[in-house]
């Protein structure tokens, strides 16, 4: 032992003083790893773990310094050379550590291997291509038949940033794409495989985690790299992701059931690579037009199979079309202006507006809970809402804005004669429905309107004498907010309501008989409406 050491010690003092050339200190230092290496053997087929393990390391570290040194400070070894030599290392590490059942130790070997690259500051070049894909190979192996789950997370911390930044740095397009391709088959491949294989009891969520965030990297990077004469290609890219990940979740969901998290995990990747064809392929109304159709199929999927999952997905992609026609189609700052064209809904954008409501009329359609059909509802209704101003001026906005509220009133009866219920055994009072929100709005919206324009105190002279002759104008809106208020109540279904419209009506009228009728008619005409006033309070009474 004593000589051993004593040699050790001589080694180390001519290697610090330089009595050894570059190419003796590199086949001094690799010898020494192999040693090493074979003394790991030995120390675990003896039962010393701990030692072997330490031991197993140095001689990986050892091995992986000086092939790094080999190829970039003595500049000995070429790339390729390096490369190969490094994976011989790893799969010979990696070989001990199988057969001492040693977890631990394989990670570091495949650390090795997977961060040799970026070490030797490589490019993405056909000879990378092939070492990684030999140690991805090895890695997805070596996770089948060991059971070791965390290998594969492993293998995207180290492997994501690499990839990440060649895909940034303009190398080649096929060949980049071949990388990322098999990056994310083999990830996919061995975050799934053990699961379907020998499926636990409480299904593990990492391998959903670890397909999300492959394909997020997946979809990043590839369209980081079809950029330019390539983009015409991102479609066609986005698509097969889609195709990929739609059948793998199909298979998944089939196999274990159709609330497996990583079928859900594949469908939802697939799902989030097809709503991304539209944005990235298409633009203007067409967008909000595609995520719409998504979302009605997923109500569709949420009716039949009661799926939350493919609800919430709906709800999520409902959302993002309704904002892209808020934001794009009809952006808020023209809301004073309009879109400025003779005939209303005429132009591109009321197509979107058009699919918007569609979809939503077709999935409350197919979907029977009174809920939700009242929340479809009540977005169709404050879409128009919103939408109208956009499209119409004038008495036609405000006729607008009264039918929706007339429509509201007519929905908001049907669904509560039908829900026996619904809103208590959600834990609300009986009388609470979402549908009251586009009641009030275009109840409110309609009546100002009026008020500030054709039924304008100025406009219309409130005295008793009419200040200009009748242009039938103030007399239409009223005609309008009459025959809402009446439709409204008698749409109800509830005597109070009813009670309440005629008692509007009755209020509109006595505001407009200033602006129509001189002193004698208009006195006579307010004492015949308070006496009708009169009747319908005595009757509420």
């Amino acid at each position: 032992m004593a000589l051993a050491l004593g040699a050790v010690a001589l080694l180390v003092l001519a290697l610090i003083q330089g009595w050894v050339g570059p190419l003796a200190q590199l086949t001094v230092g690799l010898v020494a790893s192999a040693l090493l290496l074979a003394g790991s053997v030995w120390l675990l087929r003896r039962q010393e773990r701990l030692l072997g393990h330490l031991v197993l390391a140095a001689g990986l570290l050892t091995g992986g310094l000086w092939l790094l040194a080999g190829v970039r400070l003595y500049e000995l070894i070429p790339a390729a050379a390096g490369l190969a030599a490094t994976l011989i290392l790893a799969m010979a590490a990696g070989v001990i550590a199988v057969r001492a059942g040693s977890e631990p130790a394989a990670g570091l070997a495949l650390a090795l291997a997977l961060g040799t690259p970026a070490l030797l500051g490589l490019a993405l070049t056909p000879a990378t291509v092939a070492f990684l894909a030999a140690t991805l190979i090895t890695a997805t192996v070596v996770t089948l038949r060991q059971g070791w789950a965390w290998l594969p997370l492993l293998v995207f911390v180290l492997l994501t940033p690499q990839l990440g930044r060649w895909a940034t740095q303009g190398v080649s397009l096929w060949l980049g794409l071949l990388a990322l391709a098999g990056f994310w088959a083999l990830t996919a491949l061995a975050a799934v495989a053990e699961e379907l294989r020998v499926p636990p009891r409480r299904p593990a969520l990492w391998p959903a985690l670890l397909l999300l965030a492959s394909t997020a990297f997946l979809i990043w990077a590839g369209l980081s790299l079809l950029e330019g004469e390539a983009a015409r290609y991102q479609g066609l890219f986005l698509l097969a992701i889609a195709l990929a990940t739609g059948l793998l979740g199909g298979y998944a969901l089939h196999a274990r059931g159709d609330r497996h998290p990583l079928g859900l995990a594949s469908m939802a990747a697939g799902l989030a690579a097809l709503a991304l064809i539209f944005p990235v392929r298409l633009d203007g109304p067409l967008v909000a037009i595609g995520w719409a159709t998504l979302a009605l199929t997923l109500a569709w999927v949420y009716d039949e199979r009661r799926h939350g999952y493919a609800g919430v997905a709906a709800l999520a992609l409902g959302a993002l079309a309704l904002g892209h026609l808020a934001a794009v189609e009809y952006p808020p700052e023209q809301l004073m202006a309009g879109l400025e064209r003779d005939t209303p809904f005429a132009g591109p954008e009321s197509s979107a507006f058009a699919a918007l409501l569609g979809a939503l009329v077709v999935a409350g359609y197919f979907v029977r809970s009174l809920p939700v059909r009242s929340c479809l509802a009540t977005a169709g209704l404050l879409l128009a809402i919103y939408v109208l101003p956009f499209e119409t001026s004038g008495l036609a906005l405000t006729a607008g804005w009264a039918l929706v509220f007339v429509l509201a009133v007519a929905l908001e009866r049907r669904t509560r004669l039908g829900a026996a219920g619904w809103q208590g055994r959600l834990g609300f009072p009986p009388f609470v429905s979402p549908l009251y929100l586009p009641i009030l709005a275009s109840g409110g919206l309609a009546l100002l309107h009026a008020l500030s324009s054709p039924l304008s105190p100025e406009r219309l002279g409130l005295f008793l004498f009419p200040s200009d002759p009748p242009t039938g104008e103030p007399a239409l809106a009223a005609g309008i907010l009459i025959a809402a208020a009446l439709a409204a109540g008698r749409l109800s279904g509830s005597v109070r309501v009813r009670q309440l419209a005629i008692t509007a009506a009755i209020l509109i009228t006595a505001y407009l008989l200033p602006s129509e009728l001189p002193d004698a008619p208009l006195v006579l005409s307010w004492v015949a409406l308070a006496v009708a006033l009169f009747c319908v309070l005595r009757r509420c009474a």
